[in-house]
């Protein structure tokens, strides 16, 4: 068996627009409105989806429910156990925040100024610009940073302090973010790089520290530390001392402008603006950790054909072995599909694709010598996930709050679409979660369904065995010889944990585990008879049943893999964010500085 390494097109990657971290989820919001979910810590991939929403600009979880703010097209709530979505028209969202069940909304007025609403009720409104706020100590209480460099307090719907940060200065400071630290201290970073320290019960502010020549975009807390990043990407901490805040330290964590920054159980997420999203534990003594995933376009590879999408392009590309063994594949684009609305995945079958976007999934066949295309299946609605397995289309769509396993045959002589599709209620057939993986069972009418616990399920007599262990959520399987495999995290794992490998008998038995470690989020396992193949953005582990045997480290970004009898086909891109430019452009003029 051999490694062959299949170097697709470079892209600019796009944006981050919007991130949200809870306990359970990471969340982020594409420039294109496609919206990612990911495992915490561990960066698996959970959902990919496109609510239809554009020009985000904000994002929060409250509880189980993800809210999302756009400029343009006013709030939507998706709920991360249905994947339902609820819409509230209402233009001019900037920015939201989720504090207890609590519901703040700043909207941008057309007519100038701003209002804050909780809960929706009116609660203040100002002829200025309202650019950050974050809750108070007390119920009713809201600390509003301006854009022209003043901070406000709220109490019941009054304003009761006013303050300008700088005096001083000749100019106003936008303020970008602000943050509760301790007691009666909160803390605001502005456009000019500046750190204020405010007490709002003295009304005054304590303390202005010159951080950068560039711009501070965002700030997170733990305990009396507080960081800071923006234009320049690196990570700030400043920690209290005495009366005054010093600088404890600054690590080099993103390759872009900072963006987003939260806090989670210990450890910084933070979203950079060229697409990566990192989560990082920062040590005082020890060597710091950090997990960093890279943006990845939607592959798929079948009868030396590689389909790969970025946006609403997909470009099919023809791939020419090479004469002789150490020479280079070579491969060339024979057909272009723009679709309506950004790709969200892609699958393959010999001639045939399977395309999901927003409007549900679409299966193509492709005439290559007259370029023609013909749509063999559609399945409309809100698919969360869609999966070939023996010429049969799975898909896990959502219907009126309800989470449903659908099934479509392409007919093997005629590529006609049966016109009766099957489905099944998950909850029904013992499948209490979302489902992240659907591979092939021990026959045409079994699957293997994973997304927190395993469930081998039987379409024939819908039956169903349910795999589950009380300390670990497993997002992909695999089942071969007769056994299952799951891939996953600790339920309360941390980022310094191992992912874990375990293997089951048909039974749900546990017979082996393991914990393996690697530098970037796992994307796939495929098993060939006793081998698996593990594959993560930048290496692939093969381990026969839980012994490693082999790492392959392939360096630039893995978008997807395909392994079979004869070797091991890998498709990646070249990413030029992928290390550091140097040197740090630290005083660059960004976000409207002077």
């Amino acid at each position: 068996m051999q490694l062959v390494l299949y170097r697709g097109e470079a892209s600019l990657p796009e944006s981050i627009s919007g991130l949200a971290v809870s306990n359970r989820y990471i969340a982020t919001a594409q420039s294109s409105g496609v919206i990612e979910l990911f495992s915490n810590p561990h960066l698996f991939s959970l959902a990919r989806i496109d609510i239809g929403m554009r020009d985000i600009q904000t994002m929060e979880f409250n509880g189980d429910v993800l809210v999302i703010g756009s400029l343009t097209q006013g709030i939507a709530y998706v709920d991360t156990l249905t994947m339902a979505v609820k819409k509230e028209k209402k233009e001019g969202v900037w920015k939201v925040l989720c504090r207890q069940k609590q519901e703040l909304v700043i909207y941008s007025l057309v007519e100038g100024g701003s209002e804050v609403f909780v809960n929706g009720s009116f609660v203040y409104r100002n002829s200025g610009y309202i650019s950050a706020a974050c809750f108070g100590q007390n119920r009713n209480e809201y600390v509003l940073g301006m854009y022209d460099g003043r901070v406000i307090k709220i109490e019941n719907g009054r304003a009761t302090m006013d303050i300008i940060l700088d005096k001083t200065r000749g100019c106003t400071e936008a303020v970008m973010d602000i943050v509760h630290i301790v007691g009666d201290e909160y803390g605001c970073c502005t456009m000019e790089g500046s750190f204020h320290v405010i007490d709002v019960n003295q009304r005054v502010v304590k303390q202005t520290i010159s951080v950068r020549n560039s711009s501070l975009n965002t700030m997170c807390t733990m305990g009396d530390k507080v960081f800071m990043a923006g234009a320049d990407s690196r990570i700030i901490c400043y920690t209290k001392a005495g009366k005054y805040y010093r600088k404890e330290s600054q690590d080099d964590v993103c390759y872009g402008d900072c963006l987003f920054m939260r806090e989670s159980n210990g450890n910084i997420v933070v979203a950079s603006e060229d697409g990566t999203l990192t989560v990082v534990h920062l040590h005082k003594t020890e060597k710091r950790l950090v997990l960093r995933k890279y943006p990845t376009h939607p592959v798929a590879y079948t009868n030396d054909k590689v389909y790969s999408a970025a946006k609403e392009e997909m470009s099919i590309f023809n791939v020419e072995r090479p004469d002789e063994e150490n020479d280079s594949i070579r491969s060339k684009c024979i057909f272009k599909h723009i679709a309506k609305s950004p790709i969200l995945d892609i699958k393959s079958l010999d001639s045939l694709s399977f395309i999901r976007t927003k409007e549900g999934v679409r299966a193509y066949e492709y005439n290559h010598c007259n370029t023609a295309v013909n749509m063999l299946a559609q399945i409309k609605g809100t698919v969360i996930y869609h999966t070939i397995i023996n010429r049969r289309i799975w898909c896990v769509m959502e219907k009126k709050k309800r989470l449903v396993l659908t099934v479509v045959e392409l007919d093997s002589n005629k590529d006609a679409v049966v016109p009766e599709p099957k489905e099944w209620i998950l909850t029904e057939i013992g499948v209490s979660f979302v489902p992240t993986h659907i591979t092939e069972g021990r026959s045409e009418c079994e699957v293997l369904i994973s997304g927190s616990d395993i469930i081998l399920f039987n379409t024939t007599d819908n039956k169903h065995v349910q795999i589950s262990s009380k300390e670990t959520e497993y997002f992909l399987g695999r089942l071969s010889n007769n056994r299952i495999y799951g891939v996953g995290q600790s339920i309360k794992a941390e980022l310094k944990d191992s992912r874990i490998l375990t293997v089951f008998d048909l039974k749900g038995k546990k017979l082996e585990e393991t914990g393996m470690v690697f530098k970037t989020p796992i994307m796939d396992i495929q098993v060939l008879n006793k081998e698996i193949f593990i594959a993560c953005q930048n290496e692939i582990k093969i381990l026969e049943e839980t012994k490693e045997i082999k790492t392959l480290d392939v360096s630039a970004v893995i978008d997807g893999i395909c392994v079979d009898n004869k070797e091991i086909f890998a498709m990646q891109r070249p990413w030029q964010f992928t290390q550091q430019k140097l040197p740090l452009q630290v005083f660059k003029e960004k976000y409207g500085r002077r």
